[in-house]
C-alpha cells in the first residue's frame, strides 16, 4: 500500500468514526487500523498529514495524549474525491458539516432496510415454527412406533413362549 493510500485510508476511517469536534481520535490508535507490517507507515503518514496545510487532518488538544480530528468534513470529502477514493455512504448524498446527522435520503433508506429486515425476521420465525411442529410430529411418531414395536415383540415372545 502506497503512502497516499495509507493517508486516504486514515481520512476514510476518521470520517467513518465521526472524528470531528469533541470526538477526536488518539494518535496512538491509528496504527491499530492497519496490519502489523504497515503500522510504522501509518504513524509517519499521520505526521505528514498534520504537517500538510492542504490536509483535512488537524491536531486536537488532549490532556495526556495527542489527538487528531478532521478540521472540516467538506475538505476530507474533497481530499478523498481528488484521490478517487470512495466516500463513506452517509456522506455521498447531501452531506453537511455535521457528520452526526444523516441526510434525509439516508435515513429513509435506513428505515426501509430496517423494515425489510423485520419482514425477513418474521418469515424466519414462521419457518422455525414450522420446523418445530414437524419435529414434534416426528417425535410423537417415533414414540408411537416404538410402543407398537415393543408391544408386538412382547406379544410375539409371549405367544412363542406359550407354544413352545
Amino acid at each position: 500500500m502506497s503512502d497516499e493510500e495509507v493517508k486516504a485510508r486514515i481520512i476514510e476511517k476518521l470520517l467513518r468514526k465521526h472524528s470531528t469536534g469533541p470526538s477526536a481520535t488518539p494518535i496512538d490508535e491509528v496504527p491499530s487500523w492497519f496490519p502489523s507490517h504497515q503500522k510504522g507507515d501509518s504513524q509517519e503518514s499521520v505526521k505528514e498529514l498534520l504537517r500538510d496545510p492542504e490536509s483535512p487532518v488537524v491536531e486536537a488538544p488532549g490532556i495526556a495524549v495527542t489527538n487528531i480530528e478532521l478540521g472540516s468534513v467538506d475538505r476530507a470529502v474533497e481530499y478523498l474525491q481528488s484521490r478517487e477514493r470512495q466516500v463513506p455512504w452517509f456522506l455521498q448524498e447531501g452531506y453537511g458539516e455535521d457528520p452526526h446527522t444523516l441526510p434525509d435520503s439516508s435515513e429513509d433508506r435506513l428505515h426501509d432496510r430496517i423494515s425489510d429486515l423485520e419482514d425477513e425476521l418474521e418469515m424466519m420465525n414462521e419457518t422455525a415454527e414450522d420446523w418445530r411442529s414437524e419435529a414434534r410430529r416426528r417425535q410423537r411418531l417415533g414414540v408411537l412406533f416404538g410402543a407398537i414395536g415393543f408391544m408386538s415383540g412382547f406379544a410375539t415372545s409371549g405367544l412363542l413362549g406359550y407354544i413352545f
